[in-house]
């Protein structure tokens, strides 16, 4: 048995003997039966054990890949989306993350624990208002041009889950029968993938290429890429599962209902992790170091150490005053211990080891994956988030490049080296 290509023969009405087919179906591949070699049992060479004719599975993949790219060919909106819907997402997350002045210059002085001296604070023109940079990476701590990253790659997903649902629905699929189903699902997903690998290239060669913004300029291109990459395959994998679902029912009103839940999945992570950032107390009353809720999109320094600006009038006018800053310390606990209300006495009789006074790091988007909440799991973004909360904590301090080395590091470990190599440690 062999593949050959032939175009469809149509009537004057435009309707080929199988029905009325759309434009990107010039050319199907049908399987053409010619007389096989004759072994020595007399059983053909090609003939499987049922006694029916077989193609070799990897000859179908190659051609059903050859018709693909056909058919992809003729859809052009599509066919830009699967090839620069990085491109376009990176651009957008540039446009919403890069430094607003131009590449950042050096960060205030920084105490031990990576957090900014009240000194500091307090000796600004107007404290109470002034804004002060707390890391490199501070414009991408809210998630939004990490959302803007991802969602390219999702509507490249989208698209994906469009495609495959027309062709399980259309007569080509049945067209192509006698073709195994695991060699029409291998073709269309070995197509993809490389549409995927050249999207993630264009992606990470347009990061890499963008000025003005720390992030991209600190991180090494691969990183991105794979990042990317992963991303994309990964979607692919949930656009196939989808379009098998919705390709059984054939339901618009489920195909929307579908196509809405992978946007809300994409923008999940982010509205998770920007809803939980915690916050400092504010200048003047027990400020700054100190807060409660996660770091946001990436980790957070923070320090149990918190003071009060005291100021002391003699007199109702003003005329004399003295000013004194006083500190103190916001011990901490453990999260199953602050689940706990406790009376007066009992927090008195507290002892030592139940509570924390020092340095610590407030998590960023690695919270996701905790029992809390169990579809995060399922949700390919909030891996993408929680890489690359990674790579934007670690470079949130200056002279702190991303590279492979730190790819298979920990949150905790990473904040702690980013942290010593600023400090000299």
């Amino acid at each position: 048995m062999s593949w050959t290509a032939c175009s469809c023969a149509q009537n004057e009405e435009g309707e080929s003997p199988h029905g009325r087919l759309d434009a990107a179906t010039d050319y199907i591949y049908f399987i053409t039966f010619s007389l096989p070699r004759i072994g020595r049992k007399g059983r053909s060479a090609t003939e499987n054990s049922k006694g029916k004719m077989a193609t070799p599975w990897f000859r179908q993949v190659e051609v059903l890949s050859i018709k693909n790219v056909r058919q992809l060919r003729r859809q052009p909106v599509h066919l830009f989306i699967l090839i620069f819907s990085s491109t376009i997402s990176v651009v957008f997350a540039w446009l919403a993350g890069r430094d607003a002045r131009g590449p950042q210059g050096e960060l205030p002085p920084l105490t031990d624990c990576g957090t900014v001296p009240f000194e500091y604070i307090a000796s600004l023109d107007d404290p109470y208002y002034s804004q002060h940079k707390v890391s490199m990476n501070e414009a991408w701590r809210g998630g939004l041009p990490q959302w803007l990253m991802t969602l390219g790659p999702t509507i490249c997903g989208i698209s994906i889950f469009l495609i495959l649902r027309d062709e399980l629905s259309s007569k080509r699929w049945g067209m192509l029968k006698a073709a195994d189903t695991s060699a029409k699902w291998t073709s269309w997903f070995s197509v993809f993938v490389l549409l995927s690998l050249v999207n993630s290239i264009l992606g990470s060669i347009t990061a890499v290429a963008l000025p003005d913004i720390h992030v991209f300029e600190s991180v090494n291109f691969g990183v991105i890429f794979g990042l990317l990459f992963f991303l994309h395959v990964a979607l692919v994998s949930a656009s196939f599962f989808l379009s098998a679902i919705c390709g059984t029912v054939q339901s618009t009103a489920l195909s929307i209902c579908i196509i809405t839940a992978m946007i809300v999945a994409s923008a999940a992570p982010t509205i998770a992790t920007s809803t939980d950032m915690g916050y400092g107390l504010g200048y003047g009353k027990y400020n700054a170091n100190f807060s409660t809720g996660t770091g946001g999109s990436f980790w957070r320094y923070a320090s149990t150490e918190s003071w009060e600006d005291q100021y002391n009038w003699s007199e109702y006018n003003g005329s004399d005053s003295s000013h004194s800053i006083d500190s103190c310390q916001s011990p901490i606990v453990s999260f199953e211990q602050s689940r706990r209300f406790k009376t007066v006495e009992e927090r008195q009789a507290m002892q030592r080891d139940e509570w924390f006074v020092g340095c610590y790091t407030q998590a960023g988007a690695s919270v996701l994956h905790t029992d809390k909440f169990f579809l995060w799991f399922f949700i390919p973004q909030s891996y993408f988030a929680m890489a690359w909360g990674n790579v934007a904590g670690y470079t949130s301090l200056p002279g702190n490049e991303f590279s492979f080395e730190h790819a298979s590091q920990s949150p905790e470990s990473l904040s702690q080296l980013a942290l010593r190599n600023v400090k000299g440690g």
